[in-house]
């Protein structure tokens, strides 16, 4: 079974904040990185769809405060910007920064 691995990296930080950087910087993925592009169940690329499309399939106080929704491709969970976004949305500033 070890025949078959190619490349290893030992991750020498331990701080799982610190490893994202770490690992951003060793393999030049920057350029990569795309938050909020991709479903989180099936890693699906999002698209935008309209509001009356996906209107009986979101809770109510949801449709009173948003406008914009995504649903993945694959698996059609939608997504809107909900009161997680501004915590993930700075938790990706901080790792950027720090890249």
């Amino acid at each position: 079974m070890r025949g078959i691995v190619v490349y290893v990296y030992y991750v020498r930080q331990t701080d799982p904040n610190k490893q994202i950087v770490e690992l951003i910087q060793r393999f030049n993925l920057l350029k990569h990185v795309a938050p909020f592009r991709r479903c989180i169940r099936c890693n699906e690329l999002l698209s935008q769809v309209n509001k009356e499309l996906v209107i009986s399939e979101i809770p109510e106080t949801v449709k009173q405060i948003n406008d914009k929704f995504h649903r993945c491709q694959n698996c059609h969970q939608i997504y809107w910007k909900g009161s997680h976004y501004d915590q993930l949305h700075s938790f990706i500033d901080k790792i950027l920064k720090d890249v």
